[in-house]
């Protein structure tokens, strides 16, 4: 039913768990799979939830059918990446809506910015 409330097709990207060979990481495989969904952009409230040096990123939400993945808490397991009007995304929070009419994910993404996220 949340399918009524797409706006199209999004094409996203999943990292598998890194490999270690003699202490070195190696990026896991990635799978790319589309997911029906909708994207808003944040409300001013949502954006002011974010944290302080986040806020002024370029910021969405995502409502889907598809659970969609954060990085792990130490940031082994990188983010699921969407893509929406040609820029990738990184999935950074996923909020589970199952108590509802119709359960969905909201997800809040952020647009991945090549020069700040390599400072990090």
């Amino acid at each position: 039913m949340i399918e009524s409330f797409n706006t199209g097709p999004y094409t996203v990207t999943r990292y598998a768990a890194p490999t270690y060979t003699k202490g070195t990481a190696t990026q896991g495989a990635t799978t790319t799979f589309t997911i029906q969904a909708t994207v808003q952009p944040l409300t001013p409230r949502e954006a002011l939830l974010l944290p302080e040096g986040e806020r002024l990123r370029q910021n969405l939400k995502v409502y889907s059918a598809t659970e969609l993945k954060p990085s792990d808490n130490n940031g082994e397991l990188p983010a699921d990446t969407i893509e929406y009007r040609g820029e990738n995304y990184k999935v950074i929070s996923v909020e589970r809506r199952d108590q509802t009419d119709i359960p969905h994910f909201k997800h809040i993404v952020q647009k991945i910015d090549a020069n700040a996220d390599a400072r990090q």
